[in-house]
């Protein structure tokens, strides 16, 4: 019997594990998810057997038991980043660390990067403590590659994204080139900042023309509670810009008091402008709500 073609409009990655991340390498598409994946489309949607040895993806992180024949694991790619070269960097968290992952254009593990292709880092201050979420990830004009997220306050490393979890600081890793640790920037390689008051959920990052690194991140107060979309501003040496509106935080809800804004993403404009990406659920006068793409242009304050 032949195959069926994909739906119209509709691409099946194949794993059955949610999407949590895409990019584009020229014209193929890049997707990852939770359990580490990484696939690779063709433009017409179905999988490129070129990639990853035949098999169009990969589990980039390994089974957590040895002879265990599914990955079951609190891991997941939050963020692809394809370079002009053609290497493919992959972020995002396992079992309660940052890892970050370089393949070649054909996806293998550049086992000259970091040693053997991946490196995990604990974002956290707490020894032993497995309880960093990594999700975003940008590199800077020096080549440098750096890992946002945040800390949590449980030890358990049991993130979903689906789960609801307590942060406690957003996080900021960066790396060199080769993949080891900048220990350069902020103390030994991670800087970590809370805020007073709110439960920082640190999500993308960008790096503006300066050198300045910038977070996306969620404020709240709690599970279900009403949340602010924020932006963090630090320098080059990982401390907070404190020229950055209220000592380096930017935060304002979406609207109307009561809503629920979620900040996903910072871009970087072409007349270098802030503009960062997300979620609101817009709360209607009957109490019923309305979910709604946001969109915001940050304008420079005057100090910074």
């Amino acid at each position: 019997m032949r195959s069926m073609p994909p739906s119209p409009g509709k691409a099946s990655v194949g794993t059955g594990e949610d999407v949590l991340a895409i990019a584009m390498q020229g014209r193929k598409i890049l997707v990852g998810g939770e359990n580490g994946y990484l696939a690779r489309l063709r433009p017409d949607g179905s999988r490129d057997t070129s990639f990853a040895g035949g098999h169009g993806y990969m589990v980039l992180l390994p089974p957590n038991s040895a002879g265990a024949t599914r990955v079951v694991r609190d891991a997941g790619v939050t963020s692809i980043l394809a370079s002009k070269d053609g290497k493919i960097f992959v972020a995002g968290y396992s079992d309660g660390s940052f890892f970050l992952a370089r393949l070649t254009a054909s996806g293998q593990l550049d086992r000259s990067f970091a040693g053997r292709g991946i490196v995990r880092t604990d974002a956290a201050a707490r020894k032993g403590c497995t309880c960093s979420v990594g999700q975003g990830l940008a590199r800077d004009a020096e080549g440098r590659l750096l890992v946002s997220g945040f800390v949590t306050a449980s030890s358990r490393p049991a993130y979903r994204p689906s789960v609801a979890v307590k942060p406690v600081a957003v996080a900021v890793v960066r790396y060199l080139p080769s993949g080891r640790l900048d220990r350069s920037f902020g103390q030994g390689g991670v800087t970590r900042t809370s805020v007073n008051g709110y439960e920082p959920f640190g999500r993308g990052v960008a790096v503006q023309r300066n050198g300045m690194p910038v977070v996306a991140a969620t404020l709240t107060t709690g599970p279900n509670k009403p949340s602010r979309l924020a932006l963090i501003r630090y320098r080059p040496d990982g401390s907070l810009d404190h020229t950055f509106f209220d000592h380096g935080l930017f935060s304002a809800p979406a609207g109307l008091a009561g809503e629920h804004a979620t900040a996903w993403d910072p871009l970087i404009d072409s007349a270098g402008r802030l503009v960062v990406a997300g979620t609101n659920v817009a709360v209607n006068a009957d109490g019923s709500r309305t979910p709604e793409l946001l969109l915001a242009r940050i304008l420079p304050n005057p100090a910074g």
